[in-house]
């Protein structure tokens, strides 16, 4: 998904001090990754879920350990995109973990997720998803589908290019072929590299031969989706997915998305059906004619899938009471080191109060 950096907090609580009065509901401990939740707000549809019966409460997990969370009482905890190690949770205390990695940075060996096997993991991929069954944990499957647009809106230009240029894998040199190729000469790039890789350069033939527009930040996400719906074929910007969120919204727009055959991307989309799979590193050549269809194909089956999505995540909260309880064994080691990661994290976020840098990124 493209869209501002700073979005509103829908749930019930952003950190752990809470508020202040008596609470009628129970409370869900929310972990995740501190960027995600101060720049991309990833884990927004998700907690969204659990708030129609829960207090959630978002916290880092690196400052799981800080004596604030340590002393609430919490019906379960939901530790999303990123995991500590199982012993971690195990000395925490907490009796029901919900565990909830993504495919793109998860662990593709059944023997890594050995250690996990007696926790209940919530799996948007279903090829994470054998890999966790393999290994004997508890396995929810689901895929997340995002609502639909009323109805798909007709592409100013149907034989035009949306592409975010984010790793070398799928760069500017890879969708110039497929332009080529296939003959389309108009191509908007959003030129925000993740860490580590820098955009590719564009020479001033391919500005002209391909009529190229660029973006850099998005302040409303609307002006994101607007850009977006002008063009016809949107080029998935990454090999692997942990959900795929951005490709999923432009299929959600009627989008014809073009993608590479791997998980998460091939488990939404079939190949000549509701859009364009293709394997790493061979630019695949479009069918102009066929781009429209493949269109109105990709939104029918997000339309779909959205149902199947909101019965799912209706059901969600009350599911928790099914997650077996784990074991509670105290490690003071485990318990030291905790406290000082919590400390040295609580350090860091008032050192960037501090500075109050300004933050804008793209969510996951």
């Amino acid at each position: 998904m493209i869209e501002s950096a700073k979005q509103p907090q829908t749930h019930h609580h952003e950190t752990a001090s809470g508020s202040a009065g008596c609470r009628a509901r129970p409370r869900l401990l929310f972990l995740g990754n501190r960027f995600h939740f101060e720049n991309t707000g990833s884990h927004r549809f998700l907690a969204e879920c659990f708030a129609r019966e829960f207090d959630v409460v978002t916290v880092p997990a690196n400052r799981v350990w800080d004596r604030r969370i340590r002393r609430q009482r919490w019906h379960a905890a939901i530790s999303f995109q990123m995991l500590l190690p199982p012993e971690e949770y195990r000395a925490l205390g907490i009796r029901r973990y919900l565990l909830v990695p993504m495919h793109d940075s998860a662990a593709k060996r059944v023997e890594a997720w050995r250690p996990y096997g007696d926790f209940t993991f919530l799996s948007f991929c279903d090829a994470l998803g054998d890999f966790l069954e393999q290994a004997g944990a508890a396995v929810w499957r689901t895929r997340y589908f995002p609502p639909p647009r009323p109805a798909p809106s007709a592409p100013g230009t149907p034989a035009s290019i949306f592409f975010w240029e984010r790793i070398p894998q799928i760069s500017w040199p890879f969708v110039r072929e497929i332009a080529r190729a296939s003959g389309i000469r108009r191509i908007h790039l959003h030129r925000v590299a993740d860490p580590g890789f820098t955009p590719s350069p564009i020479s001033p033939e391919d500005e002209r031969a391909f009529d190229i527009t660029t973006s850099q930040w998005f302040d409303d996400p609307a002006a994101a989706d607007r850009i977006v719906s002008e063009h016809g074929v949107f080029i998935a910007p990454r090999i692997e997915e942990g959900i795929g969120m951005s490709f999923l919204k432009a299929m959600a727009m009627g989008r014809c998305v073009v993608a590479a055959d791997r998980p998460t991307m091939n488990e939404y989309i079939t190949h000549g059906e509701n859009g364009v799979l293709f394997e790493p590193g061979r630019p695949p050549r479009l069918d102009l004619e066929a781009l429209p269809e493949l269109g109105r194909r990709a939104h029918a089956s997000i339309a779909a899938g959205h149902r199947t999505w909101s019965a799912f995540s209706t059901a969600l909260p009350g599911r928790l009471a099914e997650i077996r309880p784990i074991p509670h064994r105290p490690d003071w080691r485990l318990a030291c080191r905790g406290v000082i990661r919590a400390r040295l994290a609580t350090l860091r976020a008032a050192v960037r109060r501090c500075q109050n840098r300004p933050r804008r990124s793209l969510s996951h």
